[in-house]
């Protein structure tokens, strides 16, 4: 029966592991998609005052030519950069993001209770074997209605989390994002 807990405890450690990388995926995702969303807004006013100066200066110089032509050049951008605000709703894709993050948190927080109450050794292990069924049930359930993210985020991410290895996970990467009480280091942790 030991065998069986340690075996769980090195799966739900995988497990977490993904998770807790990808939550971290989706909280940059949301991220780039801030900046991107404040990049263009600032854009869009910068522009749209180059516009209205333009069709200013235009009242009282007519037959200036470039005034003619940078309004009509500014107004342009700023019908292309709304355009793309508009297109994309870098709000709404943020909001997205964000909330399948909270999501993937709340489930990570699970994941960290079921590591603990392994460790401590006072369930069954059938007990614990189906909580942890029912985490992968939830997991699937965020997985399946997530937005798309993309490589930017991911290696972003993986940056932030100190290391890439294809769903293959030490006991050091592991442990860098669980607590110091559930750290693989007894030997109730199988090293992987």
């Amino acid at each position: 029966m030991k065998d069986d807990l340690r075996v769980l405890q090195n799966v739900v450690r995988s497990s977490f592991t993904a998770l807790a990388e990808t939550h971290k995926i989706h909280e940059v995702q949301a991220d780039i998609y801030k900046v991107r969303f404040i990049i263009f807004e600032w854009l869009r006013i910068i522009v749209a005052g180059a516009t209205s100066a333009g069709l200013i200066a235009i009242l009282f110089e007519k037959d200036e030519f470039w005034i003619k032509l940078l309004t009509a050049i500014a107004s342009f951008i700023t019908a292309i950069v709304t355009g793309i605000i508009q297109s994309f709703d870098l709000k709404a894709s943020e909001s997205t993001q964000k909330t399948t993050a909270r999501k993937l948190l709340r489930l990570r927080d699970e994941y960290i209770v079921l590591l603990m109450e392994i460790r401590m050794g006072k369930r069954d292990y059938e007990s614990l074997l189906e909580q942890y069924k029912s985490l992968e049930r939830q997991k699937h359930e965020v997985y399946d209605s997530a937005p798309r993210t993309t490589d930017r985020a991911c290696n972003k991410a993986m940056k932030k989390l100190k290391g890439n290895k294809d769903n293959q996970f030490s006991v050091d990467e592991t442990d860098i994002l669980l607590p110091e009480y559930l750290r693989g280091e007894d030997e109730g942790v199988i090293k992987q």
